[in-house]
């Protein structure tokens, strides 16, 4: 009895998922996998916890120094991978740090296994995280021990815990994406100008993508390493790489120029986004004098903020990965930030204040003018003199 009580509770089995994370399994817009991390969290417990009752029965003793041995063993492995390979192929802390601050979210607080460099330099490394059972409890401990503030080590690794059990289901992130017509790693999935046909196609192939079982993309992938085929960003298609991809063992390039170059794409979002917002506020033909534009500046500002804090991070990363600054430089400007905005950034290591011109005031002013008269116009122009003065006394 003894032994199947310890096979039932350190064993995942679906059977003692419990009612709550059963109900979230069923739910269609959350948790795709919630049982296996239940499953995880309640195995994890049971086994520290035999093990402490072994250690406190002189018969069992040495049961329970052999199994907290083997959690010991277990738990610290990935870290003993990441650190020997890190070594053997000299991959500093900057470097490290660089593929997690510009490598996709998902990989951002995975243990990694260094695969040595390509013919240009550029780090290999495999993800150990898809490998690891026990995943679930090293990516909070690895935000924490990551080199950043202690509010986002905070927030990745509260984020870590809650998105096996409240991250969007595969499937629905697939539609919510298509409804934003924006994909999870940047860029659009249609395009307005294409026709109603062209538009169609684009949104099946990204939902065919995205829910097709992984055996259709690895076969997808192993046809291209046979053609020897490249992506536009470089990537090649390697058969040895595939066939490693069947059996678990997918290796990533990481090349920072390209990372960058990505990142940078929701950095100018979140920028055009701020002014976005402030603009809306300060044409609003329905408010006059002040009226809530010191909150909309303040909004704005907060928004900015955030975007270039994270520009600077991906610069310091950039820089730690072996990018010169210009080559930053070339890369941040071919995806939209401006020159001004990259000479605050770059050159004086600091966010770029924020301007509104008169050019823009003018181009509000006419929009009113045409559709709502000069009355009304009149006020938006007025808002934006406000804005103006305001901006420059809390930029001071």
């Amino acid at each position: 009895r003894e032994a199947a009580s310890r096979i039932r509770n350190t064993y995942p089995t679906y059977s003692m998922v419990g009612r709550g994370v059963n109900t979230l399994r069923r739910f269609p817009l959350a948790g795709t996998f919630v049982s296996f991390p239940a499953e995880i969290i309640r195995t994890s417990y049971n086994m520290i916890k035999i093990a402490t009752e072994d250690m406190k029965n002189p018969a069992r003793r040495s049961m329970g120094v052999k199994r907290l041995a083997g959690i010991a063993f277990t738990s610290g492995l990935m870290y003993g991978i990441q650190a020997i390979t890190k070594e053997m192929f000299d991959v500093d802390d900057d470097e490290e740090e660089a593929i997690k601050q510009m490598s996709p979210y998902w990989s951002e607080n995975s243990n990694l296994a260094y695969a040595g460099r390509d013919d240009k330099g550029r780090i290999r490394y495999y993800d150990l995280s898809f490998l690891d059972p026990y995943n679930y409890f090293k990516r909070p401990i690895n935000a924490a021990m990551r080199d950043q503030p202690w509010e986002d080590a905070f927030v990745s690794a509260a984020r870590d815990m809650m998105v096996p059990f409240f991250g969007t289901d595969i499937t629905a992130g697939a539609m919510f994406e298509v409804l934003a017509n924006k994909k999870a790693t940047g860029g659009e999935i249609r395009t307005s100008a294409d026709g109603l046909i062209e538009q169609t196609t684009d949104v099946l192939e990204h939902i065919g993508k995205t829910v097709q079982p992984g055996i259709i993309g690895n076969a997808q992938r192993l046809t291209k390493a046979a053609r020897e085929e490249i992506t536009p960003y470089g990537k090649e298609y390697t058969m040895e790489d595939e066939v490693a991809a069947l059996f678990g063992w997918r290796a990533t390039t990481f090349d920072p120029k390209v990372a960058l170059s990505f990142r940078a794409m929701d950095i100018r979002e979140m920028s055009n986004d701020a002014s976005a917002s402030l603009s809306r506020a300060l044409s609003n033909p329905n408010e006059e004098g002040s009226e809530g534009i010191e909150q909309a500046l303040e909004r704005s500002l907060s928004m900015r903020e955030k975007a270039f804090n994270q520009a600077l991070t991906l610069i310091s990363a950039a820089r730690g990965a072996g990018m010169s600054d210009d080559d930053i430089w070339t890369t941040l400007g071919g995806s939209g930030i401006s020159r001004r905005e990259l000479s605050y950034l770059i050159d004086e290591g600091e966010t770029p204040p924020m301007r509104l011109t008169a050019s823009s005031a003018r181009n509000s002013y006419n929009r009113a003018l045409r559709s709502l008269g000069e009355e009304r116009a009149n006020r938006v122009l007025d808002r934006y003199g406000l804005a103006m003065d305001m901006l420059d006394d809390m930029q001071q």
